[in-house]
């Protein structure tokens, strides 16, 4: 008999956030072991309250009141409201054989789960790596660590997973206990090197950076080093996909530059994702720091490109020897020169193109790390 599993997460589509992308990710392959899935989640500007049923889970948006914020270099939002744990209560009365929160650390509804469950089996995954997991400009985290508040709410998870060894190490700063690695999840099927490429950029090389345009992310990076290498090759094109803050900043540094060979575009559908990795030859994720582990190389890997990033934590473990090259972080110079390499070299391209894959299929893929999941259920 199947199992009934709440997985609880801050946001929901249609909004923005690391959590319900695996939570979806997860979905399909807790049904086909017959398990069955309820989302909790918040309600946003976008959405609103009640229960929907969809494809192999059903959704729980709670009556709660979006706040934006901004920390971490990044803007996040927190979900609030008068009588928010009594409607939590509500839905996890309902009865679960597991509860299993994305992100317990800084989140409001996962920390509000936390604090009104009793005797439920509790399974916490932690996502993030950062200097201050909490807004305010660093003044919460501390005094809350001190406190002893969180690791109280933290005796209610019984199992705790993290997605890399420092998303582990932020978390045992405030909830203390052992935390089982478990990555984070790709779809090797929807991300493949037998994607379509698009038509209309076939033209040129490739090259692709996608992510939130926030500082740390290096967008600015590979502006400069596309800039470096555009005098020595005339067949490339730079590709840059991401929605953010420095997203007026970036197509300023676009247009000063002079480049044409420069396509932007803000967020697209999952399926034009899969796409655009299919159409790039190369991809180029040079974030400086505060990585978790890095969904985007997992990405680049599963569709078979080859790398260029930095050695950072977060990255440095996720990073397959031989599917790229890695460099310092904030190291234009190096980027530009890695990325000539791949430019000029076709078959060093394919090779660590086909590493990646490899490493993807026996490493993310959600046929591995589904299993590893269920088994902490």
């Amino acid at each position: 008999m199947g199992l009934r599993i709440c997985q609880v997460t801050e946001q929901f589509h249609p909004d923005y956030g690391g959590g319900q992308e695996q939570v979806l990710g997860v979905r399909k392959h807790l049904a086909d072991k017959g398990h069955e899935l309820t989302v909790l989640t918040g309600t946003s500007k976008s959405s609103r309250h009640g229960r929907f049923s969809f494809d192999n889970f059903t959704l729980e948006r709670v009556r709660s009141t979006e706040i934006p914020l901004r920390y971490s270099g990044d803007s996040r939002v927190i979900y609030v409201g008068i009588g928010l744990n009594n409607r939590v209560r509500d839905v996890l009365n309902r009865g679960f054989d597991a509860i299993h929160i994305h992100e317990p650390l800084y989140t409001t509804l996962p920390l509000t789960v936390l604090g009104v469950v009793k005797n439920e089996n509790v399974i916490g995954t932690f996502h993030t790596n950062c200097k201050n997991p909490f807004p305010f400009s660093g003044t919460i985290g501390p005094v809350l660590g001190k406190s002893g508040f969180m690791k109280r709410l933290g005796k209610n998870i019984g199992t705790r997973i993290a997605v890399s060894q420092p998303a582990a190490r932020l978390a045992r700063t405030f909830f203390g206990g052992n935390y089982n690695i478990i990555p984070n999840g790709i779809d090797t099927d929807y991300l493949s090197p037998k994607v379509p490429r698009i038509a209309s950029l076939g033209d040129k090389i490739n090259i692709l950076f996608i992510g939130r345009l926030v500082r740390k992310k290096g967008a600015r990076e590979v502006l400069d080093a596309f800039s470096k290498i555009s005098g020595s090759v005339k067949n490339v094109r730079l590709i840059v996909i991401g929605d953010g803050p420095e997203l007026g900043s970036i197509e300023a540094k676009i247009n000063a530059s002079g480049l044409k060979n420069i396509l932007l575009t803000r967020n697209v559908s999952q399926e034009m994702k899969s796409r655009y990795y299919s159409t790039s030859d190369i991809v180029c994720l040079p974030s400086h720091n505060n990585e978790s582990s890095g969904i985007a190389l997992m990405e680049a890997m599963a569709a078979g490109k080859p790398l260029v990033t930095t050695d950072i934590e977060g990255y440095r473990d996720t990073f397959e020897p031989g599917s790229g090259f890695i460099v310092k972080p904030q190291d234009s110079s190096a980027i530009a020169d890695k990325l000539l390499t791949l430019v000029q070299d076709g078959k060093l391209r394919k090779r660590m193109g086909r590493a990646g894959r490899k490493a993807a299929e026996r490493r993310f893929s959600w046929r591995v790390v589904a299993k590893k999941i269920l088994k902490s259920y």
